[in-house]
């Protein structure tokens, strides 16, 4: 079988969803079929209608990005155009295609001819946005568009892939099957170990890696905690924050200086942010509790398991179907008292402690992408 993935995502490792389509790609690969993964890049002009060949270094997954939509104009062309999707079908020969988080209008005008050409078709779904903003027009089209998609041109597919139990709940009566974000635990990024030290005399350490966004009211709040603590009891820790300078971290917040237990890292590759996740005792994130983070799945509570570092975060999505409190995190909750009291405990930790819960997530990997054949070869009868 010849398949073809498109979407919005950056190959080669560009975006989450570019991790998460390549590991569903190497299913479908392991399966005997043929992938052809058509992403978005921004290093081409948007008027070129050529692709650039991106390196997949895997067999029989190749890689291409077209030209990421810029303008209105080419928005518009985006989201109704099917001509370039024609072509890539009739090129590669493609039986099956799995659109990811694709305009709906651009899919609704596709049916049609798929259906003609006896072609599948899924989506891989894995985000309901939320009210858009912006020009008028612009979120009026991109409110229906996400309105149309999960509500109308969804049930009419041959099947969707969604990336968590809310989704998978409300597809109950189509072709589903449950995928959250996977990983090939055979990567050498994966294997590679640089654990922090397990000596009692060393501070226990919290990573948090990510772009400032949602999650900014909080991550402050819990500085302001975890400085507290330490003012209060004489804890020491190292909190590290990948994604953002000191000086924008200072400029943004209007503050002039910060305790050293503070450490900013700037932007890191995918790659460096992974080793300071390593050498890490915890990886810290929050998600606000609303339609769209119950929809989707985080993809650093993935890297982190992956990684074999304790989680905390609040509790969102599907995660209490993967972290257990006590054995390979902790759930902490949304006051100021039970933060505080979370963290103290947190800080009261020894090594060994922290040792045990990185030794049960090493254990075994749930989002090893080699468990999700039979849920494939199960949607794509």
């Amino acid at each position: 079988m010849n398949i073809l993935y498109i979407g919005g995502f950056k190959l080669p490792d560009k975006n989450a969803a570019a991790h998460r389509v390549l590991s569903n790609a190497k299913i479908l690969r392991d399966l005997g079929s043929k992938v052809y993964l058509v992403g978005q890049t921004d290093d081409l002009d948007v008027n070129s209608e050529s692709l650039v060949t991106e390196d997949s270094g895997e067999e029989n997954i190749h890689m291409f990005s077209s030209p990421y939509p810029k303008g209105m104009v080419n928005w518009f062309k985006y989201i109704t155009d099917i001509s370039q999707i024609k072509k890539y079908v009739k090129k590669y020969n493609i039986d099956c295609i799995i659109l990811y988080n694709y305009p709906s209008y651009s899919t609704y005008r596709l049916l049609p001819f798929l259906r003609k050409n006896d072609i599948k078709i899924y989506a891989d779904c894995t985000e309901w946005y939320g009210k858009s903003s912006g020009n008028f027009i612009k979120k009026i089209v991109k409110d229906f568009d996400t309105w149309f998609r999960m509500e109308r041109i969804n049930f009419k597919l041959d099947g969707v892939i969604c990336i968590s139990t809310y989704l998978e709940n409300y597809y109950k009566n189509t072709n589903t099957i449950l995928v959250p974000p996977l990983v090939d635990v055979e990567e050498n990024k994966w294997k590679e170990v640089n654990n922090v030290s397990q000596e009692n005399n060393q501070p226990i350490t919290f990573v948090y890696a990510g772009q400032l966004g949602g999650e900014k009211d909080r991550l402050v709040k819990v500085i302001e905690i975890l400085l507290e603590l330490k003012n209060k009891h004489n804890y020491h820790f190292i909190f590290k924050i990948v994604g953002m300078t000191k000086s924008t971290y200072l400029k943004y917040y209007d503050l002039k200086e910060l305790d050293n237990s503070i450490k900013f890292y700037g932007r890191l590759s995918h790659i460096e942010t992974l080793k300071e996740v390593k050498k890490s005792d915890f990886v810290l994130f929050f998600r606000e509790k609303n339609r769209v983070n119950m929809a989707g799945f985080p993809t650093k509570f993935v890297e982190a398991i992956t990684c074999g570092i304790p989680i905390l975060t609040n509790n969102t999505s599907d995660l209490h179907v993967y972290l257990k409190e006590d054995v390979n995190g902790y759930f902490v909750g949304e006051t100021n008292e039970s933060l505080s009291e979370k963290f103290k405990k947190i800080l009261d930790l020894d090594k060994n402690k922290i040792h045990n819960l990185k030794s049960n997530i090493l254990e075994k990997n749930p989002f090893d992408y080699r468990l999700y054949y039979n849920d494939f070869e199960n949607i794509l009868k």
